[in-house]
């Protein structure tokens, strides 16, 4: 069976792998943590975020979990738009994403 995971109403297909794992941190208990609202009016403008203490909570979890790396892979990967991923936010990923990019360029020369 193949399960959908869903984010912000959306669908978002499949189910990643490493994420069908009984011991993974981002069970249902904790998916507030890791997909935390961000309120926003109707133009678009951001009303309120996260809570530090939600995002840090979620990252803590992410550090100790087996799945971290592919967990960051897949986000960085797919490019990911929210949540906490592989113990980062998308600020971080995107922040990652261009590290990677420059070291790439660097190695080519």
């Amino acid at each position: 069976m193949t399960v959908n995971y869903r984010y912000g109403g959306r669908d978002l297909g499949p189910l990643p792998a490493f994420l069908d794992r009984a011991d993974l941190a981002c069970r249902p208990s904790t998916a507030p943590w890791f997909y935390p609202p961000v309120v926003v009016d109707s133009s678009g403008q951001v009303l309120d975020r996260p809570s530090a203490w939600d995002t840090d909570q979620a990252k803590a979890l992410c550090h100790a979990c087996p799945a971290r790396r592919d967990c960051l892979e897949h986000a960085l990967t797919h490019h990911e738009q929210g949540g906490i991923w592989g113990g980062m936010t998308q600020k971080e990923r995107a922040a990652e994403t261009q590290r990677r990019y420059a070291n790439q360029a660097a190695r080519r020369g």
